[in-house]
């Protein structure tokens, strides 16, 4: 599973579908920015980019974490750095 947080000027598009080749599930989330795409418009994005892969949301990156943990080991964090830093 991947837990997945993305900067709105990212090219969101391309990152869902090279992340999906890999994922067994997404767990959508943001990290504290304004920059920040939401969980729901990242969903939106994988529903329509990689509607095979499973998707979840949660606006808290620590939740996404453990939701993904229930999905499947190991837990891939991606997107943006700026997640990774504040879930590290």
């Amino acid at each position: 599973p991947m837990v997945v947080g993305i900067m709105r000027d990212k090219q969101i598009d391309a990152m869902i579908a090279a992340f999906a080749t890999s994922a067994s599930a997404f767990v959508f989330t943001a990290p504290t920015s304004t920059r920040a795409a939401s969980p729901g418009e990242l969903a939106e994005v994988s529903a329509r980019i990689a509607p095979r892969v499973p998707t979840s949301v949660s606006n808290d990156p620590r939740e996404a974490i453990r939701m993904a943990a229930e999905l499947g080991s190991p837990v891939v964090v991606a997107g943006s750095l700026y997640l990774a830093g504040e879930v590290r």
